[in-house]
């Protein structure tokens, strides 16, 4: 009887170690058709098909979560969720598949909860329907946290204070390093 014990406990244990391994070879982010961040410094990003865009005037920095440190350019909508076609992934059983979505319309950043099992806090507070960001806003899905952040990395950029204000002028400028 002792014998079958030790089998089954070593059967179990096999089994065990085979689903970390997998585990382990499956990349807990799921790079295949995420953004790349803007301050990756791997050498190789085979894994990432969506390069970080070239000029961009939000930003959004994992300050919790697996992607923690990685920061990400916004230029285009910008969907987060459990969904391989994401363009963030977040591996987390209580992540929707398509959670929240960033919009972009002319120089303001939306978020919006896409009816998500357990929702989206803003600043801490439940998401409710469409909300435009500030800078130094907080975004959090389950154990994600995301800083918002006016970055201007483009020359002729508008002025980021400016856009605070939404005076903007038609054809200002600013140069902006």
């Amino acid at each position: 009887m002792a014998s079958w014990h030790t089998k089954m406990k070593d059967m179990v244990r096999d089994l065990r170690a085979q689903t970390r391994r997998l585990k382990d070879t499956v990349d807990e982010r799921r790079l295949a058709v995420n953004i790349a961040p803007i301050n990756d410094r791997r050498k190789s990003r085979q894994s990432v098909t969506k390069p970080a865009p070239k000029s961009y005037e939000w930003i959004i920095e994992a300050e919790s979560g697996p992607l923690k440190g990685m920061r990400y350019a916004v230029a285009a909508p910008v969907v987060l969720g459990q969904s391989a076609d994401c363009d963030l992934t977040l591996m987390a059983s209580q992540v929707s598949l398509h959670h929240t979505r960033l919009t972009l319309e002319r120089f303001t950043l939306y978020v919006e909860d896409m009816e998500s099992a357990i929702g989206t806090l803003l600043n801490g507070e439940p998401l409710v329907g469409r909300q435009p960001l500030q800078h130094g806003d907080n975004i959090q899905i389950h154990d994600s946290r995301f800083r918002v952040s006016v970055g201007f990395f483009r020359e002729n950029s508008l002025d980021p204070h400016a856009l605070h204000a939404h005076d903007v002028e038609p054809g200002a400028v600013a140069s902006i390093h």
